[in-house]
This record gives C-alpha cells, structure tokens and sequence, in this order.
C-alpha cells in the first residue's frame, strides 16, 4: 500500500502541474465553440476530459461537476468510472 501512496502522491503532483495548461486551453475556446474547426473542438473537448479527470482524482467536486457540465454542453460524452482501480 505504501507504494501505492508514493505513486498517487506523484499523480496528484503531476494533475495539479497540469491543470493550470487545461484551464487555460479551455479557456481560449470557451464560447467559441460555433466558429472552430473540427479539430479545435476536440482539443476543447479533451482539454475539459482530461480537467475532468484530475478534478476527480484530486477531489475537487465543485469544479469536477462544473467541467461535467461544460462537456455535456459542448457535445461530448461524459463517461462515468463505474469500478475504481482494483476492483
């Protein structure tokens, strides 16, 4: 278990370095979604999955459920983990 917690300590440093990038990326696009390429859209649509994702992981219900929203709004599907890691 020791390990495990070394590991997760890693990832949630690793989730909170990235985050700020995420927001920012989804940031630029947020209210642009009508006049972006294809493209455009899924880097906005996996910008919010992957915030999604640490939100989650690092237990930040609020912004996890705001960001759930946005995808859902945005078109994109929200999938749901229904086991966690283990199980």
């Amino acid at each position: 278990m020791k390990k495990w917690e070394g590991y997760k300590k890693e990832r949630d440093e690793w989730f909170e370095k990235a985050i700020p990038y995420l927001e920012k990326t989804v940031a630029i696009y947020d209210g642009k979604t009508g006049s972006i390429s294809a493209e455009d859209k899924q880097t906005y649509l996996s910008a919010m999955i992957s915030l999604k994702q640490c939100y989650g992981s690092l237990n930040k219900s609020d912004k996890f459920m705001e960001i759930k929203k946005k995808i859902e709004a945005a078109g994109g599907k929200v999938v749901e983990l229904t086991k966690s890691v283990g199980e």
